[in-house]
């Protein structure tokens, strides 16, 4: 029997952890029509308008993703990291495809396939247990992929991308979100994206030409990237943290917790923190 590595030990245990920590947080995606990711702006700076907005926003960025995913008729999508099946439910209302959702929670598997069941599409829409590193797909099964927030906690993105990149047809397109360092971070600000990254099981960040390297080593063709840090972090973090501090002041708020001195408005003014918009293609 072969023994795993150490890296595949710590990418196992890393899934555990995420998957534990997606169940314990799965209601909270409630009040956003069971989707949970940042938000996307035409224009930064549009906070002021309320917490009400972020859930516009967070469709708006779901929009952008299908925009370039651009998927046919009758298409196989496979969403990577589908939490509740929000997203999964606007894809498949504005384009006739088949969506195949993962999760390493459980608990937003069993309510993603709930949601599309409440929603009529459970002819169209299935919700699986599974982790990235590990699809339980055959080869080129797959005409597209979307992984969006998801890769944020896979320290293995290599590993990832050619799991993706396996599953997918030829000519399929992958569109993805993630987390890159836009510049070096000074001690003070590496301590805090630390904290909160052990708080949130955020994998190690990698600078834009580091990232496009390891896309392309995976065997997927690069296609575009976008920063849109600008519209999207500094917006969102400062709603979220809004959101949250009324969760919390409720006066039926039973939890779950959020983790100790977790304040997501702490991160709004870290611009080093980026957020990336990419599209890639598995060659014919």
């Amino acid at each position: 029997m072969q023994s795993s590595s150490p890296s595949e030990t710590y990418a196992s245990t890393m899934s555990e952890h995420v998957g534990r920590f997606y169940d314990h947080f799965a209601a909270v995606t409630d009040s956003f029509d069971a989707t949970i990711h940042f938000g996307y702006w035409d224009e930064p700076g549009q906070a002021a308008d309320g917490p009400g907005s972020l859930g516009e926003a967070m469709h708006r960025l779901t929009d952008e993703v299908i925009r370039r995913l651009r998927p046919a008729e009758g298409a196989a999508v496979l969403d990577v990291g589908c939490g509740l099946g929000g997203p999964a439910v606007r894809i498949a209302t504005k384009a006739p495809v088949n969506v195949t959702g993962i999760s390493v929670s459980a608990e937003q598997v069993r309510l993603a396939n709930e949601l599309a069941e409440s929603q009529n599409l459970a002819d169209r829409l299935s919700f699986h247990h599974a982790d990235v590193l590990r699809l339980p797909f055959e080869d080129a099964s797959f005409d597209a992929a979307f992984a969006l927030e998801s890769l944020i906690h896979v320290p293995d993105r290599a590993g990832a991308l050619a799991e993706i990149r396996r599953v997918l047809r030829p000519g399929g397109r992958l569109v993805a979100t993630d987390h890159f360092e836009r510049a070096a971070f000074s001690a003070e600000q590496q301590a805090l994206l630390d904290r909160y990254a052990g708080m949130l099981l955020l994998a190690p960040l990698v600078g834009i030409e580091e990232y496009l390297t390891v896309l392309r080593g995976s065997g997927l063709r690069f296609e575009e990237a976008s920063d849109i840090t600008e519209r999207t972090l500094r917006d969102s973090f400062l709603l979220i943290a809004e959101s949250e501090r009324s969760r919390r002041a409720a006066p039926d708020f039973a939890g779950p917790a959020s983790p100790e001195g977790y304040d997501p408005a702490d991160l709004a003014d870290l611009g080093q923190l980026g957020y990336l918009l990419f599209s890639a293609v598995r060659p014919d």
